[in-house]
C-alpha cells in the first residue's frame, strides 16, 4: 500500500493554520474585552478621549466643578444648546453612557485637573 505524503502535509498545513487563526482570535477576544469593559477606559485604551477638544475640556470641567448647562452657555457666552452639543460628544468619544460618567473617566483620565 501507498502512503500519501500530501495528504499528511497539507493535514500539518491545516493544523497550522487553526493555530495561527486560534491565536488571533484570543487576540482579538482580549482587545475587544479591553476596549469595551466600562471600568478600564483609559486615554490609551480609548484613543478618542485624545481629541477632546479645547471647547470641550472648558465645558467638561465647568461641568465637573458644579456648573449647570446655563451657567456655563453664559460664563462661554453660548447657548444652552451648543453646551448640550459639547457635552454629548465629549460622551462620544469617552465610550461613556452620560454626562455624569464623562465627567468622572475625565476626572480620572485627567483631561481636567481642579
Amino acid at each position: 500500500m501507498k502512503t500519501d505524503n500530501t495528504d499528511t502535509s497539507s493535514l500539518n498545513d491545516i493544523k497550522n493554520r487553526l493555530r495561527e487563526l486560534s491565536i488571533q482570535v484570543d487576540k482579538l477576544s482580549k482587545l475587544y474585552e479591553a476596549v469595551n469593559s466600562p471600568g478600564l477606559v483609559t486615554a490609551t485604551s480609548f484613543p478618542k478621549a485624545m481629541k477632546i477638544t479645547p471647547k470641550e475640556r472648558e465645558v467638561i470641567y465647568l461641568s465637573s466643578i458644579g456648573k449647570t448647562y446655563k451657567e456655563i452657555a453664559d460664563t462661554l457666552g453660548v447657548r444652552t444648546t451648543t453646551i448640550k452639543f459639547h457635552m454629548r460628544n465629549i460622551v462620544i468619544k469617552l465610550g461613556v453612557c452620560n454626562s455624569r460618567q464623562a465627567i468622572r473617566h475625565a476626572v480620572e483620565m485627567k483631561l481636567v485637573e481642579h
